[in-house]
């Protein structure tokens, strides 16, 4: 169990692997926090809990111990929620009903909950496009936005990777053609170029 702040979930995992001699994907965990945070993380590997602090910037070991079981993505109870997309309500209605609940929170001493930029993306703001088609089970869809929606003026080297990628679609090759900086469309097709199926690639 660790405190950290303003970490990303996957970054941090990676750096503790490297303390901890562990291959780069070796931790597990059953949610994903935000960065922006001081945030409480429970992770989970395969080997002998840690017997000392890791030595990581703004990273604090609360506990370590052994456990029957590993951690999976859902793996607790915090997890279980329903999404539920309504359509119906005009915009009218839907920003009074935000009007009355920011009231009540007022009233409460309490403070909206508003996404930052962090939920959509920060430079290339696709994460709710990508949500919306794994929403309706089109995961091939999702991988296409992820590794191949761009802009269109723009010459960066990653830029330059996506349209390459949506003209040849050759997962192996685009891994030549990403630069490492890029890790997770890296890490994205690297199981792709394995043969994944979109579905376990994500």
């Amino acid at each position: 169990r660790i405190e950290s702040e303003n970490w990303e979930q996957h970054e941090l995992a990676e750096a503790i692997a490297r303390r901890l001699r562990l291959a780069p994907h070796a931790l597990s965990w059953a949610g994903t926090k935000d960065r922006r945070a001081v945030s409480i993380r429970l992770f989970s590997y395969l080997g002998r809990p840690p017997e000392e602090d890791l030595g990581l910037p703004r990273v604090r070991l609360i506990e370590a111990y052994r456990a029957r079981e590993g951690l999976s993505l859902g793996h607790h109870y915090g997890n279980t929620f329903a999404i539920r997309v309504d359509t119906e309500a005009p915009p009218g209605e839907a920003l009074a009903r935000y009007a009355d609940v920011r009231a009540e929170l007022e009233q409460l001493g309490g403070f909206p909950n508003l996404f930052g930029p962090q939920r959509f993306g920060e430079v290339r703001p696709i994460t709710h496009e990508v949500g919306r088609a794994l929403v309706h089970g089109d995961c091939e869809r999702a991988v296409e936005i992820y590794l191949m929606e761009n802009d269109a003026e723009s010459s960066t080297p990653g830029s330059v990777a996506r349209r390459a990628y949506a003209e040849h679609r050759d997962p192996a090759r685009a891994l030549r053609e990403f630069p490492p900086a890029y890790r997770f469309e890296r890490i994205l097709l690297e199981r792709l170029a394995r043969g994944y199926p979109a579905d376990r690639a994500l």
